[in-house]
């Protein structure tokens, strides 16, 4: 719904993106030893690739927490996942308004493949499965 009646909670709910975020922006006592991350780089023919868009699909829970490639080198960094096995895909952001996630002044790249990684990346309790190297195929 776009409205709401002033001081309705119906239909407003947190879906597994927005608790990512927020428990990575504001952590409870605790949190850090319960939840794990996923970091590493995409890369297209070597180079980093800026503003791919990295979903992460956790096979236990069916929770799907998303983030982007955030530097020229293309690295990256999904935190606030439940610990266990999930899968990683990477895809070009196809919304047509990138500045709404990124300012105007770089270049969102968009010219490539829908990658899988090509392993499962299996997220520790408190920890981080680091260096995760995604290359994509340009279209």
């Amino acid at each position: 719904p776009i409205a709401f009646p002033a001081g309705s909670l119906e239909g407003r709910s947190l879906r597994a993106d927005d608790l990512a975020g927020v428990t990575d922006l504001y952590p409870a006592p605790g949190v850090d030893d319960r939840v794990g991350s996923i970091s590493g780089t995409v890369t297209r023919n070597g180079q980093g690739v800026f503003g791919a868009h990295v979903v992460t699909y956790h096979l236990r829970t069916g929770r799907i927490v998303a983030g982007f490639t955030v530097t020229e080198a293309g690295e990256f960094t999904v935190g606030g996942l439940d610990p266990g096995p999930c899968l990683v895909r990477v895809e070009p952001l196809d919304d047509g308004d990138s500045e709404s996630f990124f300012d105007g002044s770089r270049v969102v790249e968009t010219g490539f493949h829908v990658t899988y990684a090509e392993r499962l990346a299996v997220v520790p309790r408190g920890g981080d499965v680091g260096g995760l190297e995604i290359a994509v195929r340009p279209r």
